[in-house]
């Protein structure tokens, strides 16, 4: 260890369990973004408060506003939000910085239409036609945008509930561009 990072300026090591595994700080000394997912919860000027999962994750929800999304059943405007912790996966994903986050769900609910296109264009088949027409309203209305998944700086999940239907995921790009859909039920 370089330095005393403890604000009673006693041994490092009796404070081991406070130092966050990436920067080395006490956790509530946090010098990085990185600290986040260790020390608890952060503030974000545009996500709000975000607190970590048990996995590492960022979780938290912004507000949808009525001309991006009705509200849901219960009245509730939120959106859920999760940030991946940004660990090296050997599938290009790394570390996620809260700011460029925000600024691709942004750019993902200014592209919303865009994207329920694109996850129709790929759904499966049989699950769109089992789904069409279940109670007069078109299918595209009955995507409910459910929340964002920021998985790493390249991609991100955007997910539609679809009630007893399941839910489609849409992978984003680091670009906004869908690449891929798949359902879970």
């Amino acid at each position: 260890m370089t330095e005393n990072t403890t604000t009673e300026g006693g041994d490092p090591a009796c404070h081991l369990h406070l130092l966050c595994p990436v920067c080395g700080a006490v956790a509530r000394e946090r010098r990085e973004s990185c600290c986040a997912r260790y020390a608890g919860p952060v503030r974000h000027r545009w996500l709000g408060v975000l607190r970590p999962d048990g996995e590492g994750r960022l979780t938290g929800g912004i507000a949808i506003g009525p001309a991006v999304r009705p509200a849901a059943a219960n009245g509730d405007t939120d959106c859920g939000v999760r940030i991946g912790a940004g660990l090296g996966t050997g599938l290009g994903l790394g570390p996620v910085d809260l700011d460029d986050a925000a600024a691709r769900i942004r750019r993902a609910l200014e592209g919303l239409e865009v994207l329920k296109d694109f996850a129709l264009e790929l759904a499966p088949a049989d699950w769109r036609r089992h789904s069409g027409t279940a109670d007069g309203t078109p299918l595209r209305e009955r995507l409910f945008l459910h929340g964002f998944d920021v998985i790493g700086p390249d991609a991100m999940d955007v997910a539609f509930d679809c009630g007893e239907r399941g839910t489609l995921i849409v992978r984003v790009d680091g670009s906004g561009r869908g690449r891929d859909v798949r359902l879970e039920l």
